[in-house]
């Protein structure tokens, strides 16, 4: 009875060891997982803070996708504008070529025409007013001579 009595004490005490020994095992866990708690969220607070840089970086390039869309748009729109107008003026300079011919046609067959015989005409009709006012100068000269 005795050997047992003095055996509970001794148990005890094993006991409160082992219980004392678990328990500075589980703060010295509890301490690492509050170090390891600690670095997590100051790499949770690193990862927000990129990804608000990659969200603002995302932002701005879609943005800038959009303006360049846009300016892409405006571009073809006025190349499209651009390219009717050269259309537009090959074929004015086609239409002013063909009246150009035209006109130089009509240019050089009336030279060819009854225009230019009617000049001749006058022009050898003028030439000869001129011989006979010069023999008509010329006679009054001669009649005032005598």
């Amino acid at each position: 009875d005795n050997d047992d009595r003095d055996q509970i004490p001794e148990a005890l005490r094993t006991v409160l060891s082992h219980m004392d020994e678990r328990n500075t095992k589980l703060h010295s866990a509890n301490a690492r997982l509050e170090a390891d708690q600690s670095k997590l969220e100051v790499n949770l607070k690193m990862v927000r803070s990129k990804n608000s840089i990659l969200i603002g970086e995302r932002d701005s390039m879609t943005k800038s996708l959009r303006e360049a869309e846009r300016k892409a748009t405006l571009l073809e729109e006025e190349k499209d504008m651009v390219q009717k107008g050269v259309g537009d003026l090959k074929d004015r300079v086609s239409t002013l070529t063909v009246i150009n011919r035209s006109l130089q046609e009509q240019v050089d067959s009336m030279s060819n025409s009854t225009v230019k015989q009617e000049n001749e005409k006058y022009q050898s009709e003028l030439a000869r007013l001129n011989s006979e006012l010069v023999l008509m100068k010329e006679e009054k000269e001669n009649t005032a001579q005598l």
